[in-house]
């Protein structure tokens, strides 16, 4: 089954969705926005199963400072090919 990852993305907090490849939701979760915590965010992802690939809404950095590139960084260096 291939799994994809969406994350919307905001100032505190990251919504994150998996949904399998006919686009059905198969998990949801919140998790805080903070660079030390997106180790949260990897966890709800490793019980999940692996995405074949994450979704970023906004992209990286169209909100200035870190609000979408460190959580892009941590994503990709989980091996979660992140765009």
């Amino acid at each position: 089954m291939l799994l994809f990852l969406g994350v919307d993305r905001h100032k505190d907090s990251l919504a994150a969705c998996l949904v399998d490849q006919t686009g059905a939701q198969l998990a949801a979760a919140t998790f805080l926005n903070i660079p030390g915590r997106h180790g949260d965010l990897l966890a709800w992802i490793g019980r999940s199963g692996q995405p074949t690939r994450a979704g970023i809404e906004g992209g990286p950095t169209s909100v200035p400072g870190w609000h979408g590139s460190c959580v892009t960084r941590a994503l990709m260096l989980a091996r979660c090919p992140a765009r």
